[in-house]
């Protein structure tokens, strides 16, 4: 109803004028970045402090032709508006609906594209800037940034053999079960046209961005900056790590480095040990996995993710705001629209996202079902800010066994008596795979790789030949 929604204030979709004002910029900014982003409605009659004081009665359809004239003869490409005029508390407002459009970017006209295009960020009114017009342009046109020709990038046949190899290699790795990994199909060049990592210039094949991202190519795409910090701000570094490569490579080291950074122990269940982090590894990954892969990548070098770590809570922040069309409530509603296409295809192949847009709901339902809040998301307009909130500064993290509860910290005895699990099981069976340490020790699979990363670093184990068929070597 909507004297509840004027009551509640104003919003993303919603914004107040106590007159049309004589100024019409003032209105047509955020007629313009409602057209950019979710559509929204401007009521006309209502003041800053959300007291009804209503338009003329005997002129108000005559102002609202005037309004709907001024959109419409200022505003460019033509935006779609609504009009209704209604009674709020017994006085006549005046409401003005903007449809999101689909010609992106709109913008007023006497001001140009560059300064006359805006969005909404939150309740208020924003000027685009340059990397955000280029979004706004690519969604206008149904084109995604990622599958346009990256220049400077050369390529062979072997390269493009080589990268199909890998993502076969990941797909598979990335399967929970056999019947699942007897399922994924090897990638071929064709199939790389079909998704947009290739395009075709004449008879030739030529890379994209997303290609480019793929493979890590080093003149082109971002960093994932993850940082430790002392304390709930940025004033005292403990410890951070810059990673680039490909984005492959990129979500395995921030999960990774991250994992080792939070609090874990273990819980005795029965005759097994089980890791408890204090902050779900699935759901970890997913966070991770989500900004590196939706994050804006069309000036690469000037942002980079950033995962910081605090005392009280975990930062997530990704370049670039929502995509064209999404809001924070659909995200959290598990609705998905794919910034990078290319990319996002490449991914859902190789099992690291699924195709359903549910990251963000199972990130939630992770959390909550181990005690935590449900996730904070905060659009900025220029990135998108996810914040896990830490119990009272994660400082430690209760084990439980059947008879007692004790307290222990991370690199405490279960991290080594799980290494040494491991080294048995490997000398029992040098070609164990990961799914089945993981089933021997009651860990997940990402448990299972924390700890065998940890262990080849610290040279307590090695791997030797191929991935499927390779075997590993204790050193201890």
């Amino acid at each position: 109803m909507l004297k509840d929604e004027i009551k509640a204030g104003e919003s993303a979709s919603l914004e107040f004028k106590r007159d049309v004002p004589k100024d019409h910029l003032k209105f047509l900014k955020t007629v313009v970045a409602f057209a950019n982003c979710n559509g929204g409605r401007i009521v006309f009659g209502v003041d800053d402090d959300r007291s009804i004081v209503g338009t003329d009665e005997f002129e108000s359809f005559k102002i609202a032709d005037r309004i709907v004239d001024t959109i419409s003869n200022r505003c460019k490409p033509l935006i779609s508006v609504n009009t209704e005029v209604t009674s709020v508390d017994g006085k006549t407002v005046i409401v003005i609906e903007v449809q999101n459009g689909k010609r992106c970017p709109y913008f007023i006209q006497s001001l140009g594209k560059e300064n006359g295009t805006f969005v909404r960020v939150g309740a208020t009114t924003r000027l685009a800037d340059e990397m955000t017009i280029r979004e706004l342009e690519f969604a206008g046109a149904g084109r995604s940034f990622d599958e346009e020709i990256c220049p400077g990038l050369e390529i062979t046949d072997k390269d493009v053999a080589k990268l199909c190899a890998r993502m076969f290699r990941v797909a598979k790795e990335n399967c929970e079960e056999p019947a699942e990994r007897k399922m994924i199909r090897k990638v071929t060049a064709s199939q790389l046209e079909d998704w947009g990592v290739l395009t075709r210039v004449g008879k030739k094949l030529a890379p994209t961005y997303a290609y480019a991202l793929l493979v890590g190519w080093r003149r082109f795409g971002g960093l994932v900056q993850c940082g430790v910090f002392r304390g709930e701000t940025k004033a005292t570094f403990l410890d951070h790590r810059d990673y680039d490569g490909s984005i492959i490579d990129q979500i395995d080291s921030a999960y990774t480095y991250i994992l080792s950074k939070i609090n874990v122990g273990i819980e005795i269940v029965g005759t097994k040990s089980v890791d408890r982090y204090e902050i779900p590894p699935n759901a970890l990954r997913e966070l991770v996995i989500n900004a590196i892969v939706h994050r804006s990548y069309l000036n690469p070098r000037a942002m980079s993710v950033q995962v910081a770590l605090f005392d009280d809570r975990l930062e997530v922040t990704t370049p670039g705001g929502l995509p064209h069309g999404m809001s924070v409530d659909m995200m959290r509603e598990g609705h998905s629209i794919a910034r990078n296409r290319a990319l996002a295809l490449a991914c859902r192949y190789m099992h690291i996202i699924d195709a359903w847009g549910s990251g963000i709901p199972r990130i939630d339902k992770l959390l909550v079902s181990s005690g935590l809040k449900a996730l904070d998301v905060e659009d900025n307009g220029i990135d998108i800010r996810l914040t896990v909130w830490r119990k009272s500064g994660a400082a430690q993290v209760s084990i439980t066994t059947q008879e007692t509860t004790q307290e222990t910290t991370q690199e405490n005895f279960a991290t080594q008596e799980i290494g040494e699990r491991i080294l048995q099981l490997v000398k029992s069976n040098p070609k164990i795979t990961t799914v089945d340490m993981a089933r021997a020790l009651g860990l997940t699979r990402d448990g299972v790789n924390y700890h065998l990363r940890a262990m080849k670093i610290k040279g307590l184990l090695r791997r030797e030949g191929a991935t499927k068929n390779g075997i590993w070597i204790a050193m201890a």
